[in-house]
């Protein structure tokens, strides 16, 4: 994803998304893109519903855009049908496509409160439809119309959200809570800039600027406690009240949830039910019956340590990072939570959406914060993701997703933005998408839309595991690629870690080598590594190996047919490496070798021939390692460079 200079910027890119949509009229379509962009800070926002309308009867207008219904988290279990009672969001859309005009004032957001809140009562106070919704609204309007006339669902509270693709006036005001037919109503406005916000804030994942504020009024700071640490990371305990936590979580939403677990963090929009109710009803036992949460951060910022039993309490504890020091936290800066996300979100929707103010404000909520100071970012970003790994532990997480955000990934994947596949392919004008954490490729379609999701085909997506695989192969291990996924992946980053040096003539100091495709040791500046080669390349490997899956599974053993492709990859390397960017420019191993490759084979008249003669070599290789090492399994020798060796060499030969 990119960022956005402007809000002019975003909406302008969201207004040629919406003219791909199926949509109606242009400001609905416009609408729907801004709601997306809406969901991406709050991943819990229900679906919605588009269903324009505008009427003006007897001097007083009434108006909708869009609406969604979901289970009002507000009602407790004590309330009766408790599960029954649902929460009703009316959206209106303030358009310039509808002929308003910037700066938005006080007074239009006003009227379009009101013209919503007309529209209700149009529905709700009626023994049959307006006439008007019956001769000319959509199904969609029709269907809410019903709703609110009918009562067939029980509207316990509502929600007015008012979104508008024109700058507002900075002294623009609104009454946020409100009445409407005796239900409680809480607005809320979106503009152009808290869009481009939200929308760049959720690309980073960064937590550079994310503040974790612990003074209380008075100037009173928070007690903490130092119960050890290491020369890399200093630890500290402490109790959050439940307000101090939902006012965190409702500044910085999901980026305040470390990007590597917010991929095994399903955020559902209903707050799970069992915390929910030891809110409700037993909020002083929350700390008693919840694991708490670890959070991460760069630096604390205290007062002074408190009075401490000790005589000697200067020399026991000299500085913060001693076990039993204590201290009065100001706040904890760039803060990341790597473990209780959930609890975070849950305990934030009982206190903004669910009528537990009081309840939240008495609970208490264990932290552990570690304090991780690297000022290198690699090396920062991969001790969180070692906390976040095993602060997690009670979920499967591979170590490969707790690498997503390391910088070499993030470049290869904003490479991969930019780089469209040739003009003249089948696919021209289209990307491979590099899906670098798992969900990111999924969550990011939701967002861009279907001319987003058309340009970047399902069947074009690689991910962080395929990319391990085929550059194994290139690079003449794929034996280490016989290893599974995780085993793979740790091969391919120790690979990367041997290949990392530091050309001393730039001044910059970075990194540089790291990619295996291109002329890069030497490059300088930003561009420390030429990834838009890498991306190619990964790419063309990865048409490759796919197209050897389509040929040789067919006629291959079950248990032959992962280390058959792979190590002909690797073979089909060494064999056209010299125009390997061809099978990227067209986008076909068979069209590459029907140009090109085949030239220096005359003996096979097709990339599918060449391929199953290959493969050949790879059995011979097989079974020559099954006579060497009778006791081990068919997946255990084809992890032997030993039998790859083999096989290499047979290969050889046949050129020869």
């Amino acid at each position: 994803m990119r960022d956005f200079q402007s809000s002019e910027e975003l909406i302008d890119h969201l207004r040629r998304n919406a003219e791909f949509s199926d949509e109606g009229y242009p400001s609905e379509a416009l609408l729907g893109e801004l709601l997306k962009v809406a969901s991406l800070a709050d991943t819990t926002r229900p679906d919605y519903t588009l269903s324009y309308y505008r009427n003006t009867t007897d001097g007083t207008k009434s108006g909708l855009d869009a609406y969604s219904s979901e289970r009002d988290e507000s009602a407790t279990d004590d309330d009766a049908s408790a599960e029954a009672l649902t929460q009703l969001r009316l959206i209106y859309f303030i358009s310039s496509d509808s002929g308003d005009v910037g700066p938005v004032t006080s007074k239009r957001i006003n009227e379009a409160i009101d013209e919503v809140g007309n529209f209700y009562l149009r529905c709700r106070q009626r023994a049959g439809l307006p006439q008007d919704i019956i001769n000319i609204g959509s199904d969609s309007l029709l269907d809410i119309a019903e709703i609110l006339r009918s009562g067939k669902q029980d509207i316990n509270s509502i929600r007015i959200e008012i979104f508008t693709d024109l700058e507002i006036d900075p002294s623009a005001e609104y009454i946020p809570q409100r009445t409407l037919d005796g239900r409680p109503v809480q607005v809320e406005v979106f503009d152009p800039e808290q869009l481009r916000q939200s929308w760049n804030n959720q690309q980073h994942g960064t937590a550079d600027d994310i503040v974790l504020n612990l003074e209380w009024e008075g100037g009173l700071a928070h007690p903490v406690l130092a119960v050890g640490g290491t020369e890399d990371h200093q630890i500290y305990i402490t109790a959050l009240s439940g307000t101090q936590l939902a006012q965190f979580y409702g500044t910085y939403q999901l980026r305040s949830v470390n990007e590597n677990v917010r991929a095994f963090l399903e955020f559902k929009g209903k707050t799970n039910k069992g915390i929910r109710e030891t809110i409700d009803l037993h909020p002083e036992d929350f700390m008693s019956f919840n694991n708490g949460l670890t959070m991460v951060a760069s630096r604390i910022e205290s007062q002074e340590l408190s009075e401490c039993p000790h005589d000697n309490c200067e020399e026991t504890h000299g500085t913060l990072d001693e076990i039993g020091a204590r201290t009065n936290a100001v706040s904890f800066h760039d803060v990341q939570i790597v473990n209780g996300g959930q609890t975070t979100a849950a305990i934030y929707h009982c206190w903004k959406d669910g009528g537990m103010v009081e309840q939240v404000d008495r609970l208490r909520v264990f932290a552990k914060i570690v304090i991780v100071e690297s000022t290198d970012q690699d090396e920062r970003d991969l001790m969180v993701a070692a906390i976040a790994k095993y602060s997690n532990s009670q979920n499967k997480v591979d170590p490969a997703t707790l690498e997503s955000n390391l910088q070499f990934f993030k470049d290869l994947a904003a490479a991969a933005d930019e780089t469209s596949i040739p003009t003249g392919s089948f696919q021209g004008g289209t990307y491979w998408y590099f899906d670098r954490a798992p969900g990111r490729y999924n969550a990011q379609a939701r967002a861009e839309g279907t001319a987003w999701a058309e340009r970047h085909p399902a069947d074009q997506v690689i991910d962080k595991f395929e990319v391990a695989e085929v550059l194994n192969c290139v690079d003449g291990r794929p034996n280490e690629a016989q290893k599974g996924k995780s085993g793979s992946f740790v091969a391919y980053r120790k690979w990367m870690k041997h290949r990392n040096r530091i050309d001393s003539r730039y001044k910059d100091q970075k990194p540089r080598g790291f990619a295996f495709f291109g002329s890069n040791q030497w490059s300088s500046g930003a561009d420390y590594d030429d990834f838009e080669d890498e991306w190619r390349g990964t790419v063309a490997s990865i048409i490759v190996i796919r197209r050897l899956k389509q040929l040789l599974d067919p006629v291959t053993t079950s248990w032959m047919r992962t280390i058959s492709r792979r190590y002909v990859l690797a073979m089909a390397f060494q064999a056209f490496k010299s125009d390997w960017d061809l099978a990227w420019k067209l986008q076909s191993a068979d069209e590459a070798y029907a140009r090109v490759w085949g030239a220096t084979w005359p003996s096979y008249d097709s990339f599918e021939a060449w391929a199953l003669g290959a493969q050949r070599h790879v059995e011979t290789a097989m079974k020559a390692s099954l006579r060497t090492h009778p006791g081990k399994g068919e997946n255990q020798r084809a992890q032997m460079h030993t039998t790859w060796e083999r096989a290499e060499r047979e290969f050889r030969k046949a050129k020869r």
